[in-house]
């Protein structure tokens, strides 16, 4: 490998990078796309995460911010955004395992989703909430028990 061509790559990286938050799957997938070499872009993509440029974690918690409230996911679900936004599967699981229980998400989820004169015994309403945390990623286990609290 040039040495040339790896900081190239690495100042190509950097100027792509700018002032936004990027994940190292991203970078790869920009450099790939660039025409880099595989070995070179997992070394650029390495280097970059040792001198701060590259950060999974802040990366992370860019993707999860938007995930609140009525978006609330699942523990599943939300390693599967993780994991398609680029973060690396070692920080994705490590956030994941950091955040709230599922029984406390799906908790969040039905207080911000649904109404407050909500009736858990009113089968359309009761349906709804099913379905929303369907698509949530939750389980029908999860979702009863917590209607059942309701």
């Amino acid at each position: 490998m040039s040495e040339d061509l790896f900081k190239t790559a690495v100042s190509e990286a950097i100027t792509h990078i700018g002032i936004s938050n990027y994940s190292s799957g991203k970078i790869k997938k920009y450099l790939l796309n660039k025409g880099y070499d595989i070995s070179l872009v997992t070394d650029v993509v390495s280097s970059l995460i040792d001198r701060g440029y590259i950060d999974d974690r802040r990366a992370s918690r860019s993707v999860l911010l938007l995930r609140t409230g009525k978006k609330r996911e699942s523990k599943a679900l939300t390693l599967n955004r993780l994991l398609a936004a680029g973060i690396s599967e070692e920080v994705a699981e490590a956030v994941v395992y950091e955040i709230q229980s599922d029984r406390d998400s799906i908790k969040e989820l039905f207080d911000s989703a649904l109404p407050s004169d909500f009736d858990p015994y009113d089968e359309n309403m009761r349906n709804f909430a099913l379905k929303l945390a369907k698509q949530r990623g939750f389980t029908l286990e999860c979702a009863k028990n917590e209607l059942k609290n309701r």
